[in-house]
């Protein structure tokens, strides 16, 4: 079985689902595309039509993917054609947004929501990746699931506050990881320091986390009490106050989980 598709939006999301919906085999019929210098980035792929707006779509697909930010869903939904919004399932990919958005504009919507940070032009293995999916209805949510199958293994959530929950432990997991290590290789610049010479162990420490995700495999002078080097530590960041607060506030969430 084959599904055509309308694409709103020219991000992250939006290049990833356009791939995997061409690597199924399936037609992109329309896609929405503010910017035309965001267009070359989709031009690998087969899209029939490029438009400017939402409210210049004349196709109705069988699904209509809002790939834009959580706060321009409603107003992208509300301004798609209503002869093709009745008639196609819209879908949004917000992990932290529920289907409100789009309930009182289509009678049949769902969300399909990657785990998983995304970026243009680098191809992931979508076998790893969970999908989450909710929908509208029963019947909408299998074919929900059925097209989510384009990008990975597909989970279903039977309430919007579990993937919401989901959404926010993806935030903790991911983004606060990534900025603890941007801000990391920002000291070692400023310091002069070889960041590389911490791979390995970012490696371990990340694949730990995953297989051991428990106090007594925290390792590190907080958990061990080595107040001697505590104290070390934050004074080589005493001129870096907005660090020494972190340094503080982690070593404290770390002893806290040791007593």
């Amino acid at each position: 079985m084959s599904f055509s598709a309308t694409i709103i939006g020219a991000g992250n999301t939006a290049w990833h689902l356009a791939r995997a919906w061409n690597n199924a085999g399936y037609p992109i019929s329309e896609m929405v595309i503010k910017n035309p210098a965001s267009i070359p980035h989709f031009t690998t792929f087969s899209i029939e039509k490029f438009v400017d707006h939402a409210n210049q779509l004349t196709v109705k697909s069988d699904f209509c993917f809002l790939c834009v930010p959580d706060e321009a869903i409603e107003e992208v939904a509300q301004s798609i054609p209503t002869n093709i919004r009745k008639k196609t399932i819209l879908v949004h990919m917000s992990g932290s947004l529920g289907l409100a958005p789009l309930l009182e504009y289509a009678p049949q919507c769902g969300c399909l929501w990657p785990v998983q940070t995304l970026s243009i032009g680098k191809p992931l293995q979508w076998a790893d990746v969970p999908v989450i999916a909710v929908a509208s209805n029963l019947d909408v949510l299998q074919l929900v699931k059925t097209v989510g199958m384009t990008l990975g293994p597909v989970f279903s959530f039977q309430n919007e506050e579990s993937k919401r929950k989901l959404h926010l432990a993806a935030v903790m997991s991911g983004n606060f990881i990534f900025k603890l290590l941007q801000i990391t290789k920002e000291y070692c610049d400023s310091e002069l320091l070889n960041y590389a010479l911490l791979h390995p162990l970012i490696r371990e420490s990340l694949d730990k986390g995953i297989q051991f995700p428990s106090p007594e495999f925290q390792t590190g002078p907080a958990a061990r009490g080595d107040e001697h080097t505590l104290a070390a530590h934050r004074e080589l960041l005493r001129n870096y106050p907005e660090l020494l607060s972190m340094y503080d506030t982690m070593t404290l969430l770390i002893q806290s989980k040791q007593k």
